[in-house]
């Protein structure tokens, strides 16, 4: 079937707004691609890269299997936005390398080893971790959600202990969410008039409403902690690292990550929808996941969710055309809102 050219709408919701499916690099595109980054990397004796099954990404990610038996993850970022992402994700690990607080569990960060972000084939070499994602491990054996859920949660609850302190968040709300309902507007046209604009509007204002008396613990917060990002043996007992903290922010709302990690465990093991999950918590007031042994407030639920959208968003144009993921994930949230006033 020959790919359809005219423009689509999500909806009758977005009207005007060219979608299409996310495309992935080609395999012969990505070999050509790790064939370059491995002439820069050895001129004269180019080591051998191999490509993890990692899926549709603006970053190529290679693994680099070195002679004395360490391997390098070698991320090389294809768009201006990913670079900017994978700068970000250099500099936050620099910060918790760096900060004394974390002693002892710097292990489950990746190391850069070397940046090369500022030439003309950027690339970034990080200590591969171990490990084998969250999400695949609960795939294939949804009976230990529980266990898996525990356990990854517990390794980020160490980082918001040792780095956070309690406090009234009143003044913070506005830096948590007027830049990232930026991003919605700058990237989907939809939100910029009409019902999105309303929406966009709403949900601001219920978060600057709902969160401004309430005390959080605010701490280095990974912002994107979803299953795919945790790492665990094969074995599923004991957490080997977390990975991609493009996202992450030294004085967030801690309370995102178990939350974000919970509405991924719901889509991984039911497939609800992350759109479909907030808006049943924003009219039932929580998000219940039984795995999480407590109810996530819905006002929790929103700011987790106008994270994960704006993080999606700003790294990457992909999923602003992506018909399926704006269907899911925010045209039910932003009409939910809209009908609020």
């Amino acid at each position: 079937m020959s790919e359809r050219r005219d423009p689509i709408t999500v909806r009758h919701a977005l009207p005007g707004l060219l979608v299409s499916p996310p495309r992935r690099l080609s395999a012969p595109v990505a070999g050509l691609r790790a064939r370059r980054l491995a002439r820069q990397l050895g001129p004269h004796d180019p080591p051998v890269l191999h490509r993890p099954p990692l899926g549709f990404s603006d970053v190529l990610v290679l693994r680099w299997d070195g002679a004395d038996g360490r391997s390098l993850a070698v991320k090389h970022p294809r768009t201006p936005r990913a670079l900017a992402a994978v700068t970000r994700e250099r500099d936050v690990l620099r910060q918790l390398g760096g900060d004394e607080r974390l002693r002892g569990w710097h292990r489950l960060l990746p190391e850069t080893v070397e940046s090369r972000l500022d030439g003309p084939l950027p690339m970034l070499l990080q200590s591969w971790l171990p490990g084998t994602a969250a999400g695949d491990l609960l795939q294939g054996r949804p009976q230990d959600a529980g266990r898996i859920t525990r356990l990854s949660l517990a390794a980020v609850s160490e980082l918001h202990r040792a780095t956070g302190r309690l406090e009234d968040v009143g003044d913070r709300i506005d830096g948590w969410t007027g830049p990232r309902s930026a991003v919605l507007a700058s990237r989907l046209c939809w939100c910029r008039t009409g019902a999105g604009a309303a929406g966009l509007a709403a949900v601001q204002h219920r978060l600057r409403e709902g969160l401004a008396c309430r005390p959080m613990l605010v701490a280095w917060t990974h912002g994107d902690f979803a299953p795919d990002n945790v790492l665990l043996d094969e074995d599923g007992e004991r957490v080997t690292g977390l990975v991609d903290w493009a996202d992450a922010d030294p004085a967030g709302p801690s309370e995102v990550d178990p939350c974000t990690f919970a509405l991924g465990l719901r889509w991984l093991l039911d497939g609800r929808s992350w759109g479909g999950q907030v808006v049943n918590a924003l009219r039932t007031g929580s998000l219940r996941v039984e795995e999480l042994g407590e109810d996530q407030p819905s006002d929790i639920v929103l700011l987790a969710w106008l994270w994960h959208v704006s993080a999606n968003l700003g790294k990457s144009w992909r999923f602003a055309r992506n018909r399926a993921w704006l269907r899911s994930v925010v045209v039910p949230v932003l009409e939910e809102a809209a009908s609020w006033s």
